[in-house]
């Protein structure tokens, strides 16, 4: 695979999982007090959304970053 292709593939997989993560955030909170409970599929969906974005391979910070680097032409972060 191109590293162009790469670079890019990584930036965009984090920026969905957050948009993701954004859209549960909205869903949890209109839900109210009551999506706290453990009957309530919100609070799962919250967990699972939140524990994949902690995946280094998710992180949009970082991807953003080894994109933009790669963009002008500098070396990878460490």
């Amino acid at each position: 695979i191109p590293m162009d292709l790469r670079q890019k593939a990584r930036r965009d997989f984090s920026f969905a999982s957050r948009l993701a993560m954004w859209a549960v955030d909205l869903l949890f909170e209109a839900e109210g007090g009551s999506g706290l409970y453990r009957s309530r599929r919100i609070q799962r969906a919250w967990r699972d959304v939140h524990a994949a974005n902690a995946h280094i391979g998710q992180n949009w910070d970082r991807s953003a970053t080894q994109y933009g680097r790669y963009v002008l032409g500098l070396p990878p972060a460490p």
